[in-house]
Parts: C-alpha cells; structure tokens; sequence
C-alpha cells in the first residue's frame, strides 16, 4: 500500500506529524490535532529527522514540501516550485508570525534544554 513518507520509511503517524509541521504548526498544536501529548510528538519528530537525516524542522518541512509524492498525498498549501520559492514563503511566514522560529524538536533545541 503506496502512503506518503514511504520512501522515508515514516509510519503512518510520523507521517501525520510531518504534514501537520509542514504548515508550521507547534509541538503543542501538532499534539492537540493528533490527541498526543507533546512528549509523544517530540519523539516522532526525532524519529522523522534521523530518518529523513536531518537536523531540524525546518529541513524536515522543506524536504516534505518539495517532494512532489508527500505533498500531492497531504496537499501541503503553496508547494513552492523551486527552492528560492520556498525561502520566500518560509520568510513570509515568518514574518506573518504564522511560523514557530524554533528549529528543534522542542523550542529550538533537539536535546530539548531551555535556552
């Protein structure tokens, strides 16, 4: 059975997790959607960045962003065509306030320490 993430070897709830990051939701809003907790989302997301061998969400979002299968499969909204596509939608939703600046699994930060 074809599911998106697939070529990563995501589950179907890393899956999940990944489409719900890709339209720049938090940790915690990711967990409400999906009636997780938010421990419970931070080790999909580090399940997701080693398999997709990235260091944070933002690599994470772009590599499911710019693979045409993920975003076809979760209609990732405004799938950008080229990469300087995508830099300017990343900055526009950042500077809409609409983007979590945190690039880790927990506020920035993979180990999840506080800054």
């Amino acid at each position: 059975m074809w599911r998106p993430g697939r070529k990563w070897l995501l589950t179907r709830r890393e899956s999940e997790v990944l489409a719900l990051l890709t339209t720049c939701m938090s940790n915690r809003e990711i967990a409400a959607a999906l009636f997780l907790s938010e421990h419970t989302v931070r080790s999909h997301l580090k399940a997701i960045f080693r398999k997709l061998q990235v260091a944070n969400r933002s690599q994470a979002a772009t590599s499911a962003i710019l693979d045409p299968d993920f975003a076809r499969r979760f209609g990732t909204p405004g799938q950008p065509e080229s990469s300087s596509d995508l830099a300017a939608l990343v900055e526009e939703r950042l500077d809409a306030g609409d983007a979590p600046r945190g690039d880790g699994v927990e506020e920035g930060r993979l180990d999840g320490a506080s800054r």
